[in-house]
């Protein structure tokens, strides 16, 4: 009976053994299947691929393209509208406490700018064309509704200005300003 036992239990460990092995065999065998496939796609394309101007990426594209064109078209606007306001302005006396022109020459004409959130802005730039540093230089806007009410003023300014150095200005504005007017310069040198 001994050895009746001992048959048994050889005989279960092999079939474990075999059932073990086919599923570990059966594994390999999928990981290889898997493997040729991949090696497949690689080789050769897909044909049921679509046109390129259909594909996900060639619309996203497209959709930033026409997001830019806009924001372009915004900005081209705005810039317009205040080439228009500063040459009206060039009528207005800009108030100052000292002839700034004889320490700043405008590098850029104040104009509204849109960023691609929506902000606006005036944005301009004023070049130190003295042989001193100036201690500050302020420039202040008053703004206007569409109805041409003022709604509001803004200022802008920058400390330790060196001689030869270009200062690049902006200052937020509402949504509810139309336009805007430079109002005055200020110098400390």
């Amino acid at each position: 009976m001994k050895g009746w036992k001992a048959v048994a239990l050889f005989v279960i460990i092999f079939l474990f053994a075999v059932m073990v092995g086919y599923n570990g065999l059966q594994t390999i065998q999928e990981e290889w299947e898997v493997f040729q496939q991949q090696k497949t796609a690689k080789e050769e394309p897909e044909t049921s691929q679509a046109p390129w101007w259909q594909q996900e990426e060639w619309k996203q594209l497209q959709e930033e393209f026409s997001k830019s064109a806009q924001e372009r078209e915004t900005v081209e606007s705005a810039e317009n509208q205040a080439e228009n306001q500063t040459e009206n302005q060039t009528e207005n006396h800009i108030k100052s406490n000292v002839d700034y022109t004889s320490y700043l020459a405008m590098t850029a004409t104040p104009h509204i700018i849109v960023d691609s959130y929506g902000s606006r802005y005036i944005v301009g730039s004023f070049k130190n064309i003295s042989s001193v540093e100036l201690d500050s230089v302020s420039v202040s806007f008053r703004l206007y509704d569409e109805d041409g009410n003022q709604i509001g003023n803004t200022v802008v300014w920058v400390d330790d200005l060196l001689p030869g150095k270009t200062w690049k200005y902006e200052t937020y504005i509402s949504n509810e300003v139309s336009y805007f007017e430079l109002a005055e310069i200020n110098v400390y040198p």
